[in-house]
């Protein structure tokens, strides 16, 4: 006899959490650098 499955739980984002989530992203993406460095040669086949 197969047991039953328990109930499924779905999560949703609320307004706080989406906007702490866009901040933080925003915050990842503006400190990323723009243009690899210049020692990025040695790991790069030409």
């Amino acid at each position: 006899m197969r047991q039953a499955r328990p109930e499924r739980i779905v999560y949703r984002i609320t307004q706080a959490g989406r906007a702490e989530f866009e901040d933080w992203v925003r915050e990842l993406v503006g400190t990323l650098d723009r243009e690899p460095p210049d020692d990025l040669g040695e790991f790069v086949e030409r």
